[in-house]
C-alpha cells in the first residue's frame, strides 16, 4: 500500500483570544491559496482510494482543499490522527485492501511516524514544514520505504 502523509497548511497563529481550543485554529488565507496550488500538483501524482484527516478545523480544512482541488475522496475526519495514532488506522487499510491511503494531520506526530517507518530505531531526522507532503510504500503498519518528501515550496 502506499501511504501519503501530508502536514495540514499554514494555520493562523496560537492565539487563545481568538480560538480558545487549539483545535479550532484555521488556515490562514495565504496558507488556503498556497495549498490550492500544492494539491492540483499531488493530484497529478497521487490516486488515493481513501482519505483521513484529523478532525481539527485546520486539518479538515487542508483535506477538503484535497477533495475539491485534486477530486479526492470526502475526507474523513477521525480522532486518532489528532493523538498521533497511526499505526491501526494504516493496519485496517492494509487488510482492507486500500492502494492509496492518505492522512493528513500535525507535527510532530507526522514526523515521528514517518521515522518509526522507515528508520529501525526511529531516529530518522525528518521534519514536515506546512502544507508538506511525504509518500511511502507500506508494508506493514510499522514498516515501510519512503519513496519521496516534497516540502510545499517544490509544489509551486
Amino acid at each position: 500500500m502506499k501511504l501519503l502523509l501530508v502536514r495540514h497548511a499554514k494555520a493562523e497563529d496560537h492565539d487563545s483570544a481568538r480560538w480558545p481550543s487549539d483545535s479550532q485554529r484555521p488556515l490562514t488565507q495565504a496558507g488556503i491559496e498556497q495549498f490550492r496550488e500544492s494539491a492540483k500538483q499531488l493530484g497529478k501524482v497521487v490516486e488515493p482510494d481513501a482519505l483521513l484527516t484529523s478532525p481539527f478545523v485546520r486539518a479538515v480544512q487542508t483535506a477538503e482543499i484535497l477533495h475539491t482541488t485534486a477530486g479526492w475522496p470526502q475526507p474523513e475526519p477521525v480522532d486518532e490522527i489528532a493523538n498521533g495514532e497511526f499505526s491501526s488506522l494504516v493496519d485496517k487499510h492494509l487488510h482492507l485492501g486500500t492502494r492509496t491511503l492518505v492522512i493528513v494531520g500535525h507535527e510532530p506526530t507526522i514526523s515521528a511516524y514517518i521515522s518509526q517507518l522507515i528508520s529501525i530505531d526511529h531516529s530518522a531526522n525528518i521534519r514536515m514544514q506546512p502544507g508538506s507532503a511525504a509518500l511511502l510504500k507500506i508494508d506493514s503498519a510499522q514498516s515501510g520505504e519512503l519513496l519521496w518528501l516534497a516540502p510545499t515550496l517544490l509544489f509551486r
